[in-house]
């Protein structure tokens, strides 16, 4: 069991995240265990965003220059791999066409004038609202757990939502998981952030958790109704916006 626990946590941050790993083989058995971990990597995403902007304060650097960084950590820490579900998916819904055209585009790995218009707004909106929360590390600190929370309810909507298609990492993945062992740790580690949001700062804490909790219904609505069910790139466009929404959210 250890061992197949150890290896869920290397495939989970191989998978959604660029920090180097020992390898795991991706066996059935490793996989089972795998989106326990998810979270993790928006554990490690927060951490680095407090000790960047600890940095910067201590070396006096603009605000302006502070939030452009703090903006760049998720994506370096990830690789950008939701910001490519967040692209695919806004070319494809954009595109107004049937359910089967818009499977089609997600797969497409050409890019459209709708997917960069999303990308280039979606980050001016994090650094403004990262240049908001710069005044106060407190809020800060609150934001962050917007990365832990997010990943609870995406990796909940991989092993609850209907598939988009049988093929596919989602699809994937909610085969070889232990649908009961994910949803108990994601619903746990839900429980304990928000808990820990809410007693930090009951206000804003209790407004994430709210405002991300509404994203993953809206998106359920959107998956089903426009692509019968969810997908690697549709778990990336949720997870994108519920970061988006519970920054701004803190923010303002």
């Amino acid at each position: 069991m250890i061992s197949r626990l150890w290896n869920g946590f290397k495939i989970a941050f191989s998978m959604f995240s660029r920090i180097p790993v020992p390898k795991a083989q991706w066996t059935e058995e490793n996989m089972a265990f795998m989106l326990c971990f998810f979270p993790l990597v928006g554990l490690v995403t927060g951490l680095l965003s407090i000790a960047v902007y600890r940095l910067c304060v201590w070396r006096g650097l603009s605000d302006g220059f502070t939030c452009v960084l703090l903006t760049a950590v998720p994506v370096l820490v990830t690789g950008g791999i939701h910001l490519d579900g967040l692209m695919d998916t806004v070319d494809a819904r954009r595109s107004y066409k049937g359910r089967q055209e818009r499977l089609a585009i997600l797969k497409d790995p050409h890019t459209g004038a709708f997917a960069v218009i999303a990308l280039s707004l979606y980050l001016l909106l994090q650094a403004g609202a990262f240049y908001q929360i710069c005044a106060s590390p407190d809020m800060l600190k609150i934001a962050c757990h917007g990365y832990v929370l997010s990943r609870c309810f995406s990796g909940l909507g991989v092993v609850l939502l209907p598939k988009a298609s049988k093929e596919g990492t989602v699809a994937s993945f909610s085969r070889n998981s232990r649908t009961t062992a994910v949803i108990c740790a994601l619903v746990l580690t839900m429980i304990l952030t928000v808990s820990h949001m809410i007693l930090c700062a009951p206000v804003r804490g209790s407004l994430l958790f709210l405002v991300q909790a509404a994203v993953f219904v809206w998106y359920r609505h959107i998956a089903l109704k426009e692509f019968g069910g969810t997908s690697g790139d549709i778990s990336g466009y949720f997870l994108c916006l519920a970061e988006l929404v519970g920054i701004l959210t803190v923010a303002i």
